[in-house]
């Protein structure tokens, strides 16, 4: 599996996890799915590409 989709399942299942237990829906709502599609377009656009250091520790903050 690529960095990038790593990245992308990881922010997903993050996104998931918050949507169930804070918001108590068992599919996403269309805030959070908004939110995942903006993660999932900023990760795809990243300057860094497949050398992408992990978020914490990059110079460019995408969201």
């Amino acid at each position: 599996m690529s960095r990038i989709e790593e990245e992308k399942r990881v922010v997903e299942q993050m996104i998931r996890l918050y949507c169930r237990k804070c918001e108590g829906y068992d599919e996403l709502c269309p805030s959070c799915k908004e939110l995942l599609d903006y993660a999932h377009s900023r990760l795809e656009r990243c300057r860094y590409g497949e050398h992408k250091p992990t978020c914490k520790k990059c110079p460019v903050h995408c969201y």
